[in-house]
C-alpha cells in the first residue's frame, strides 16, 4: 500500500495539491472499500474526514467484530491485514 501511495502523491502537479502539501492523503483497498465489511471501511474514512467528531469510533474494532461474526477465522485485522494507508495510529 505504501508504494502505491508513493506513486500517487509523486504524480506530475500533485505536488500542487493541498491535501499532499498537508499530509492528508489517504488510500483504501477495493477489496475493504466495496465488500460486505464495508462499515468498517465507512468508519475508517470517517475518521480521516472528520477525526475530532469521530474520535470514539473504532474502525479496527468494528472491522475485527466483522471478521469474528461472519468468517469465524483467527485473523487479527491489525496485525495480519493492510487495508488502508496510512493504517489508523499511524
Amino acid at each position: 500500500m505504501k508504494g502505491h501511495y508513493d506513486e500517487i502523491i509523486a504524480l506530475p502537479g500533485f505536488e500542487n495539491v493541498a491535501a499532499v502539501q498537508n499530509d492528508n492523503v489517504y488510500i483504501m483497498s477495493n477489496g475493504f472499500a466495496f465488500a460486505p465489511h464495508y462499515p468498517a471501511a465507512l468508519a475508517t474514512m470517517a475518521k480521516w474526514l472528520y477525526p475530532e467528531t469521530f474520535a470514539d469510533l473504532n474502525p479496527e474494532e468494528i472491522h475485527q467484530e466483522y471478521i469474528d461474526t461472519f468468517f469465524g477465522i483467527d485473523f487479527d485485522v491489525s496485525e495480519q491485514g493492510v487495508f488502508e494507508y496510512p493504517q489508523q495510529g499511524s
